[in-house]
C-alpha cells in the first residue's frame, strides 16, 4: 500500500461557484497527487488521486462521462457520492446536487485542472 501524503500543509480550495456555500468539494495539490475532501466534515479523510488519474477523471467530466472511471460516482437520493475503486475500504465523501453541480462548474471552467 502506497503512503499517503502529508497533508498538514496543503492548500484547500473549492469551485467559485461553492465560495459561499456551506458545504461542497475541496481540492488540493500535493506532490504528484490531488486530495479531494467534503468541506462539511474536513476532519475525515481526503481521497487522494495520482495526478494522471486525477486529470483523466475531468476529461471524462467534462465529456458527460460520470462512469467507467476509477473515481466512482453514485447518484442516490438527490445526491452524489465519490469514492475511489481502487480503495474499497476507503472515504466515500457526499454532496448534495447543488454541491455537486458546483463543482461541475469549477471542473467546466478548469479551476481543478493541475498547475504544470
Amino acid at each position: 500500500m502506497t503512503a499517503r501524503p502529508n497533508m498538514s500543509t496543503a492548500h484547500w480550495f473549492k469551485a467559485k461557484a461553492s465560495e459561499t456555500a456551506q458545504g461542497c468539494s475541496e481540492v488540493a495539490f500535493l506532490a504528484g497527487a490531488v486530495a479531494l475532501r467534503d468541506s462539511k466534515r474536513p476532519e475525515l479523510p481526503a481521497q487522494v488521486y495520482p495526478a494522471e488519474v486525477w486529470a483523466s477523471w475531468l476529461t471524462c467530466l467534462r465529456e458527460g462521462r460520470y462512469v467507467g472511471h476509477r473515481v466512482e460516482l453514485s447518484f442516490v437520493g438527490g445526491g452524489v457520492t465519490v469514492r475511489d475503486s481502487a480503495d474499497p475500504a476507503g472515504q466515500i465523501h457526499a454532496f448534495t446536487q447543488h454541491e455537486f453541480e458546483c463543482f461541475l462548474n469549477g471542473v467546466r471552467g478548469r479551476e481543478f485542472d493541475l498547475a504544470c
